[in-house]
This record gives C-alpha cells, structure tokens and sequence, in this order.
C-alpha cells in the first residue's frame, strides 16, 4: 500500500487495483492501520456551497522518511550496508526534485496553523482546509488544488505549495489561472490565490500582483510574513 502512494495520493479504488484485492475487507482495515500509525494520512474533499464532506477521499504518504527510505535507501540496502554505496550529492538521486515537491507539501500541511497566521485567519473562521480535489464529470472538469482554505466569510485561500530549484517563473500563473476555471466554486465566493515557495519567485510574478500572498517557507516557519 505504501509503495504505491510513494508517487502521489490515491483514492482506494486506485489503491485496491494496483495491489490487486478488494476495495473492502481486509484493505480497510490495513488502511485505517496505516493511517492510525502515521505513516499515511486520508485527506477527505468537501462540497465548497454547503460545506459538507464528500464521500471522496485520498490517501497520502504522509510520513517523509518512509519516502525517503522506500525510494533511496531500501534499493540500496545491501551495498550501504557492505560499505559500498558510492556517495552521491542528493541532487543527483533520480526523482529527487520531484520527491523534494511531495515533501515539501507535507510539511506545509503539517503546519497549517502558522499558516494561517500568516494569511492573518482565525483558527475559529475556518471552515474547511486541506487538500482538495474534484472529479471530471460531464459538467464539471476534473481539478485538484495542493490546499485550500475555506473560512466562514466565504473566502477560498488557493495554496500552491511549490518547491522548485530555480525562481518560479510567471507559468504559475496560467497554471493557477486554469485551476480557477476548472474549479467548481459558487457564486458568492471569492478566490484569493496564494504561493509558497522556498527557492525564490522571479520579480515577474511578484510585479503582477496576481497572489493574495507569496510566502516563503522559512518565513512561515518563522512566522513572519514578507515575500
């Protein structure tokens, strides 16, 4: 179970068809085990107008050293264990941008409250937060947003979590410009589209004022709000 979320989250239909057994049964039960243990987290979506949950759900790998473990270490064990591993710079391991990225929305997720102190919500206006995602239907596209914070003032916070090696260049904003299309948001909502990044955004996007906020993550940390 934990070898196939390694690359993403996944609903457990997706989960039960990769290790090929039953959605039920015995698969819920390791599940739940998994998530009661930590090392996975079940992130539940939500209807945005009643703010009801959905019985839609994901699985997430939540635990980054077990990542990191599965992907570089258990492939390797016996060589580094024969003191034979050659050392490597991490940037040079295959996948490690992309894994940094899974990590990286981890720890954002794992501090949402300074979060919020830097976005300036109450813990009390929220209504909703975490990750969020729709499904394609005939009438509506398929979208999936990295957190969304939905407060009691009928505010929807769309977080882009980014790690990228360079500055993040002005693509970010098509790219969240489609999430806002794709979205199913009611009337009466306003969408304030937010960045946290860690390596930098280029003056490009900070000029457009297209974000509510650009937050770095050390800033968040520190809880300290600047761009």
């Amino acid at each position: 179970i934990v070898l196939t979320l390694l690359n993403g989250s996944l609903e457990r239909g997706d989960i039960a068809k990769k290790i090929n057994r039953m959605v039920g049964g015995d698969l819920s039960a390791y599940l739940d085990n998994l998530v009661a243990s930590g090392f996975i987290s079940r992130d539940y979506t939500w209807h945005i107008k009643d703010k009801k949950l959905s019985k839609l759900s994901r699985y997430r790998l939540s635990d980054n050293y077990l990542r990191f473990y599965l992907k570089y270490i258990k492939p390797q064990k016996n060589i580094i264990e024969n003191n034979k591993y050659k050392v490597l710079t991490l940037s040079n391991l295959e996948g490690w941008s992309s894994m940094l990225g899974f990590q990286f929305e981890n720890l954002v997720v794992s501090n949402k409250e300074r979060l919020y102190k830097c976005l300036n919500i109450s813990c009390d206006d929220v209504e909703r937060a975490g990750p969020f995602f729709q499904r394609k239907t005939p009438k509506a596209q398929g979208c999936q947003v990295d957190f969304l914070i939905q407060t009691k003032t009928t505010v929807l916070y769309v977080c882009e979590i980014k790690f990228s090696r360079n500055e993040i260049k002005r693509d970010i904003i098509r790219e969240m410009e489609r999430k806002q299309s794709a979205m199913s948001v009611p009337k009466g909502f306003s969408w304030l589209p937010v960045l946290i990044h860690v390596n930098g955004v280029h003056d490009s996007v900070v000029d457009s004022n297209y974000f509510f906020r650009i937050i770095n993550f050390s800033d968040l940390l520190n809880d300290r709000q600047r761009h």
